[in-house]
């Protein structure tokens, strides 16, 4: 008497995965994009402002109204990490007088 092995797992999963339904958008006003807000120089300081004193990117992006990435993305395009060291830098030198 032999014993033969029979495994009981599948070889193919797929009849246990439910189909997807594709979304398909036929018109552009079904798209859930914001429309595009250029970034002021009032917007820069206080992100500058914000940053200096320690603000998180998820608290800077609530309080201006922006997504958490694009706060972060200003500041690697208008290479403002120098700039706010140097608050940073005066706010502290104006605490310690």
């Amino acid at each position: 008497m032999s014993i033969v092995f029979k495994p009981k797992i599948p070889k193919d999963f797929s009849a246990h995965i439910p189909a997807r339904k594709k979304a398909v958008l036929t018109k552009e006003s079904e798209l859930k994009r914001a429309p595009h807000r250029a970034w002021s120089e009032l917007d820069k300081e206080r992100l500058i402002g914000l940053r200096a004193v320690g603000v998180s990117y998820y608290d800077c992006a609530l309080l201006l109204n922006r997504g958490q990435s694009g706060c972060v993305t200003i500041m690697s395009v208008y290479e403002m990490h120098s700039v706010i060291a140097e608050k940073r830098r005066l706010i502290i030198a104006e605490v310690m007088k």
